[in-house]
């Protein structure tokens, strides 16, 4: 909802609110969506005293891969989809072990036989050069750093979608805010905590009101 300053002005928000901005290292890990990584280097810059590191997420990185496999060797029959998977794991291995440059290496080599295995072929590359710093994942494991997004995905589609975007449904940004506010501490399990503490609160302004009358 809103536009993207506003969307950025509340992330810059909920970055300052959980200390983000005093942490001496922040990790990051999203797809590679256009403007995400703009927007965070314009939000959380890399400082003398702050370091920040980038990861792309795994499973899009991976997904880049199967593209091209099934591109070059199809995967209608079963001997295609043989074929697609035993070209496909070695790349995915040498990602995992932080060998993107052997992958792009492989990629570049390749000379695809139709249109869309050449265009699925320099996408790949494409993406692959542009997020090269970010995919480093054997070392990300190695300091116990999450290589996927999938968990904070899950919790968005979990807490926010299934529930606010249910058919025919049509929000005010206030009354989103508000129903946000009851099913985070519903899903977080401190629902009758704050409605408790709601209802305190309440009882103390009407008592406050039947002094001032």
């Amino acid at each position: 909802m809103g536009t993207q300053e506003e969307w950025m002005r509340l992330i810059h928000m909920a970055l300052y609110e959980e200390g983000v901005y005093v942490a001496h290292e922040v990790v990051i890990i999203a797809d590679g969506g256009p403007g995400i990584w703009e927007s965070f280097d314009e939000l959380i810059p890399t400082t003398r005293f702050r370091k920040v590191v980038q990861v792309l997420d795994w499973f899009h990185a991976v997904s880049h891969i199967w593209k091209v496999g099934r591109a070059i060797k199809g995967c209608k029959s079963k001997a295609q989809r043989i074929a697609c998977i035993k070209w496909v794991e070695p790349l995915i291995d040498d990602m995992s072990k932080g060998k993107v440059s052997n992958v792009l290496q492989r990629l570049r080599k390749l000379k695809p036989k139709t249109d869309t295995a050449t265009d699925e072929v320099r996408k790949c590359i494409d993406y692959f050069e542009k997020h090269q710093k970010r995919m480093r994942y054997s070392w990300f494991r190695k300091q116990k750093m999450l290589i996927g997004s999938g968990a904070i995905e899950s919790v968005h589609a979990w807490v926010i979608q299934a529930r606010l975007r249910l058919p025919g449904m049509r929000w005010s940004v206030e009354g989103a805010n508000a129903f946000l506010r009851l099913r985070c501490a519903w899903a977080s399990g401190t629902f009758d905590e704050k409605f408790a503490s709601a209802v305190e609160s309440s009882s103390e302004v009407y008592e406050e009101l039947e002094v001032a009358a």
